[in-house]
Protein backbone atom coordinates (compact mmCIF):
# COMPACT_ATOMS: atom_id res chain seq x y z
CA UNK A 1 0.00 0.00 0.00
CA UNK A 2 2.97 2.28 0.87
CA UNK A 3 4.41 2.50 -2.85
CA UNK A 4 1.39 3.80 -4.52
CA UNK A 5 1.30 6.59 -2.67
CA UNK A 6 5.37 6.77 -3.15
CA UNK A 7 5.11 6.11 -6.83
CA UNK A 8 2.08 8.91 -7.42
CA UNK A 9 4.86 11.02 -5.53
CA UNK A 10 7.54 10.54 -7.83
CA UNK A 11 5.93 10.38 -11.05
CA UNK A 12 4.20 14.36 -9.97
CA UNK A 13 7.94 15.21 -9.66
CA UNK A 14 10.21 13.49 -11.80
CA UNK A 15 8.69 14.77 -15.35
CA UNK A 16 8.65 18.13 -14.19
CA UNK A 17 10.24 20.32 -17.58
CA UNK A 18 12.50 22.08 -15.22
CA UNK A 19 14.79 19.58 -13.75
CA UNK A 20 14.97 17.39 -16.81
CA UNK A 21 16.23 20.08 -18.43
CA UNK A 22 18.64 20.97 -15.85
CA UNK A 23 19.71 17.20 -15.86
CA UNK A 24 19.93 17.08 -19.75
CA UNK A 25 22.33 20.45 -19.71
CA UNK A 26 24.42 18.40 -17.03
CA UNK A 27 24.59 15.78 -19.32
CA UNK A 28 25.87 18.11 -22.43
CA UNK A 29 28.03 19.71 -20.84
CA UNK A 30 30.78 16.37 -20.35
CA UNK A 31 29.70 15.02 -23.31
CA UNK A 32 31.21 17.70 -25.13
CA UNK A 33 34.75 16.32 -23.81
CA UNK A 34 34.62 13.62 -26.27
CA UNK A 35 34.92 16.59 -29.44
CA UNK A 36 37.32 18.34 -27.11
CA UNK A 37 39.61 15.46 -26.71
CA UNK A 38 39.22 14.45 -30.49
CA UNK A 39 40.46 18.17 -31.80
CA UNK A 40 43.08 18.05 -28.70
CA UNK A 41 44.18 14.48 -30.31
CA UNK A 42 44.44 15.57 -33.99
CA UNK A 43 46.02 18.45 -32.72
CA UNK A 44 48.76 16.20 -30.58
CA UNK A 45 49.38 13.88 -33.66
CA UNK A 46 49.77 17.09 -35.96
CA UNK A 47 52.33 18.49 -33.94
CA UNK A 48 54.61 15.05 -33.19
CA UNK A 49 54.16 14.35 -37.24
CA UNK A 50 55.94 18.14 -37.58
CA UNK A 51 52.87 19.80 -39.32
CA UNK A 52 51.74 23.56 -37.96
CA UNK A 53 48.81 23.58 -35.89
CA UNK A 54 45.60 24.80 -37.51
CA UNK A 55 44.06 27.73 -36.49
CA UNK A 56 40.60 25.91 -36.43
CA UNK A 57 41.80 23.45 -33.81
CA UNK A 58 42.58 26.16 -31.54
CA UNK A 59 39.51 28.06 -32.19
CA UNK A 60 37.06 24.86 -31.45
CA UNK A 61 38.75 23.76 -28.80
CA UNK A 62 38.32 27.53 -27.03
CA UNK A 63 34.76 27.88 -28.58
CA UNK A 64 33.91 23.93 -27.01
CA UNK A 65 35.29 25.33 -23.92
CA UNK A 66 33.06 28.15 -23.38
CA UNK A 67 30.28 26.32 -24.54
CA UNK A 68 30.91 23.61 -21.78
CA UNK A 69 31.31 25.99 -19.17
CA UNK A 70 28.00 27.96 -20.55
CA UNK A 71 26.05 24.26 -20.15
CA UNK A 72 27.49 24.41 -16.72
CA UNK A 73 25.90 27.30 -15.62
CA UNK A 74 22.63 27.05 -17.24
CA UNK A 75 22.59 23.46 -15.40
CA UNK A 76 23.34 24.88 -12.42
CA UNK A 77 20.97 27.35 -12.33
CA UNK A 78 18.19 25.26 -13.71
CA UNK A 79 18.71 22.58 -11.24
CA UNK A 80 18.49 25.48 -8.40
CA UNK A 81 15.32 27.28 -9.81
CA UNK A 82 13.97 23.58 -10.11
CA UNK A 83 14.59 22.66 -6.36
CA UNK A 84 13.24 26.09 -5.13
CA UNK A 85 9.89 25.39 -7.09
CA UNK A 86 9.93 21.81 -5.95
CA UNK A 87 10.27 22.86 -2.42
CA UNK A 88 7.52 26.01 -2.49
CA UNK A 89 5.17 23.74 -4.47
CA UNK A 90 5.25 20.81 -2.05
CA UNK A 91 5.19 23.01 1.29
CA UNK A 92 2.19 24.60 -0.43
CA UNK A 93 0.63 21.42 -0.98
CA UNK A 94 1.98 19.80 2.29
CA UNK A 95 -0.21 23.03 4.14
CA UNK A 96 -2.81 22.30 1.62
CA UNK A 97 -3.68 19.26 3.28
CA UNK A 98 -2.99 20.02 6.54
CA UNK A 99 -5.65 23.08 6.42
CA UNK A 100 -8.28 20.48 4.96
CA UNK A 101 -7.94 18.22 7.87
CA UNK A 102 -7.41 20.80 10.47
CA UNK A 103 -10.83 20.45 11.99
CA UNK A 104 -10.72 16.82 12.07
CA UNK A 105 -6.86 16.60 13.06
CA UNK A 106 -6.84 17.77 16.79
CA UNK A 107 -4.29 14.97 17.75
CA UNK A 108 -1.69 15.87 14.80
CA UNK A 109 1.76 16.69 15.73
CA UNK A 110 2.22 20.35 15.30
CA UNK A 111 6.09 20.25 16.00
CA UNK A 112 6.48 17.27 13.27
CA UNK A 113 4.74 19.00 10.61
CA UNK A 114 5.97 22.06 11.23
CA UNK A 115 9.58 20.25 11.09
CA UNK A 116 8.60 18.64 7.90
CA UNK A 117 7.76 21.76 6.17
CA UNK A 118 11.03 23.23 7.18
CA UNK A 119 13.98 21.73 7.20
CA UNK A 120 12.84 18.29 5.64
CA UNK A 121 11.28 19.38 2.74
CA UNK A 122 14.00 21.26 2.10
CA UNK A 123 16.52 18.46 1.90
CA UNK A 124 14.15 17.75 -1.58
CA UNK A 125 16.50 20.59 -3.10
CA UNK A 126 19.70 18.72 -2.92
CA UNK A 127 17.80 15.63 -4.55
CA UNK A 128 16.27 17.64 -7.57
CA UNK A 129 19.77 19.58 -7.69
CA UNK A 130 22.67 17.15 -7.07
CA UNK A 131 21.28 13.45 -7.33
CA UNK A 132 18.77 13.41 -10.56
CA UNK A 133 21.25 15.17 -13.11
CA UNK A 134 24.03 12.93 -11.62
CA UNK A 135 22.10 9.87 -11.90
CA UNK A 136 21.48 10.75 -15.20
CA UNK A 137 24.96 11.59 -16.07
CA UNK A 138 26.06 8.07 -14.50
CA UNK A 139 23.09 6.70 -16.46
CA UNK A 140 24.21 7.93 -20.11
CA UNK A 141 27.65 8.90 -20.09
CA UNK A 142 29.50 5.80 -19.79
CA UNK A 143 27.10 3.98 -22.16
CA UNK A 144 28.30 7.10 -24.86
CA UNK A 145 31.80 7.10 -23.95
CA UNK A 146 31.88 2.96 -24.81
CA UNK A 147 29.98 3.40 -27.83
CA UNK A 148 32.40 6.78 -29.02
CA UNK A 149 35.74 3.82 -27.76
CA UNK A 150 34.24 1.22 -29.76
CA UNK A 151 33.97 2.82 -32.85
CA UNK A 152 37.59 3.80 -33.03
CA UNK A 153 38.97 0.06 -30.99
CA UNK A 154 37.24 -2.93 -29.83
CA UNK A 155 39.56 -4.28 -27.54
CA UNK A 156 40.09 -0.78 -25.91
CA UNK A 157 36.10 -0.63 -25.61
CA UNK A 158 35.92 -4.17 -24.43
CA UNK A 159 38.75 -3.21 -21.85
CA UNK A 160 36.86 -0.29 -20.26
CA UNK A 161 33.62 -2.71 -20.00
CA UNK A 162 35.58 -4.98 -18.42
CA UNK A 163 37.20 -2.63 -15.78
CA UNK A 164 34.60 -0.09 -15.69
CA UNK A 165 32.37 -2.36 -13.45
CA UNK A 166 35.21 -3.01 -10.70
CA UNK A 167 35.64 0.82 -10.03
CA UNK A 168 32.24 1.02 -7.37
CA UNK A 169 33.54 -2.63 -6.40
CA UNK A 170 36.51 -1.14 -5.34
CA UNK A 171 35.47 1.70 -3.63
CA UNK A 172 32.85 -0.13 -1.75
CA UNK A 173 35.71 -2.44 -0.23
CA UNK A 174 37.96 0.61 -0.03
CA UNK A 175 34.57 2.73 2.06
CA UNK A 176 33.97 -0.53 4.21
CA UNK A 177 38.16 -0.85 5.02
CA UNK A 178 38.04 3.12 6.25
CA UNK A 179 34.81 2.46 7.84
CA UNK A 180 36.14 0.10 10.34
CA UNK A 181 39.35 1.28 11.11
CA UNK A 182 37.66 4.72 11.50
CA UNK A 183 35.27 3.72 13.98
CA UNK A 184 38.26 1.55 15.84
CA UNK A 185 39.63 5.27 16.09
CA UNK A 186 36.83 6.59 17.58
CA UNK A 187 36.82 4.19 20.19
CA UNK A 188 40.67 4.50 20.58
CA UNK A 189 40.05 8.54 21.00
CA UNK A 190 37.10 7.81 23.87
CA UNK A 191 39.70 5.71 25.60
CA UNK A 192 42.06 7.95 25.61
CA UNK A 193 39.62 11.01 26.44
CA UNK A 194 38.47 9.02 30.02
CA UNK A 195 42.63 8.21 30.15
CA UNK A 196 42.50 11.82 30.99
CA UNK A 197 40.55 12.68 32.51
CA UNK A 198 41.09 9.49 35.43
CA UNK A 199 44.50 11.10 34.97
CA UNK A 200 43.50 14.76 35.91
CA UNK A 201 41.05 13.23 38.57
CA UNK A 202 43.64 11.57 40.26
CA UNK A 203 46.49 14.11 39.98
CA UNK A 204 47.07 14.69 43.59
CA UNK A 205 47.63 11.16 44.61
CA UNK A 206 50.46 10.66 41.14
CA UNK A 207 51.83 13.35 42.38
CA UNK A 208 51.83 12.05 46.02
CA UNK A 209 52.80 8.78 44.65
CA UNK A 210 55.26 9.47 42.52
CA UNK A 211 54.21 8.29 39.20
CA UNK A 212 54.11 11.39 37.49
CA UNK A 213 56.93 10.30 35.08
CA UNK A 214 55.19 6.91 34.35
CA UNK A 215 51.68 8.66 33.79
CA UNK A 216 53.63 11.08 31.48
CA UNK A 217 54.96 8.24 30.05
CA UNK A 218 51.48 6.35 29.35
CA UNK A 219 49.71 9.46 27.77
CA UNK A 220 52.15 9.98 25.86
CA UNK A 221 52.67 6.44 24.32
CA UNK A 222 48.68 6.25 23.81
CA UNK A 223 48.70 9.36 22.07
CA UNK A 224 51.35 8.49 19.34
CA UNK A 225 49.49 5.66 19.18
CA UNK A 226 46.46 7.64 18.55
CA UNK A 227 47.96 9.93 15.75
CA UNK A 228 49.25 6.43 13.99
CA UNK A 229 45.85 5.25 13.76
CA UNK A 230 44.29 8.71 12.72
CA UNK A 231 47.01 8.69 9.70
CA UNK A 232 45.80 5.29 8.86
CA UNK A 233 42.26 6.53 8.21
CA UNK A 234 43.49 9.44 6.50
CA UNK A 235 45.80 7.85 4.42
CA UNK A 236 42.49 5.08 3.56
CA UNK A 237 40.61 8.49 3.19
CA UNK A 238 42.90 9.49 0.45
CA UNK A 239 43.21 6.62 -1.35
CA UNK A 240 39.47 6.36 -1.79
Amino acid sequence: MAAAPAGKWRARIAPAPELRRAAALSVLSPLLWIPQAAILATAVAGLIAGRALPLWTVAAFLALTALRLACDWLAQSAAQSAARRLIARERAALLSRAVRRAPSGAGEDAAGLASLMGEKIALLGSWAERFLPASMRSRLLPLVILAVVAAQSWSAALALAMTGPLIPVFMALIGSAAQSVAAAQLVETGALNRLLIDRIAALGDIRLLGAGDRAGADLAARSAALRESTMKVLRLAFLS
